[in-house]
């Protein structure tokens, strides 16, 4: 799921991205900590999301993403989505594409 994770962060806003920890249930201390470090915007959003992949095992799906990016009501969701859809289609050897 790492180019998921990558594709997320150049679309998730900084300002979004606590209240995107809150959604995927990603303890408070733990996005504390992920904002204290030095990096880019893109970086700590990664490392949220790999947090998050890593804290719910196969709880961490593609559905819960949907979810809570949907409720974060994104003006470049449409975008998102389809960038989202483009990495699961290249990424799944069973795809028409």
């Amino acid at each position: 799921m790492p180019a998921l994770h990558q594709c997320i962060a150049e679309h998730l806003v900084d300002e979004k991205r606590d209240e995107f920890g809150k959604l995927l249930q990603v303890p408070k201390n733990l996005r504390l900590e992920i904002e204290a470090r030095p990096g880019s915007v893109m970086e700590k959003t990664t490392s949220l999301l790999d947090l998050w992949h890593e804290r719910n095992g196969r709880g961490a799906t593609v559905e819960v993403l949907v979810d809570a990016l949907l409720k974060l009501h994104l003006d470049e969701s449409t975008l998102l989505l389809r960038d989202m859809r483009d990495v699961l289609t290249i990424g799944n050897p069973y795809s028409e594409a």
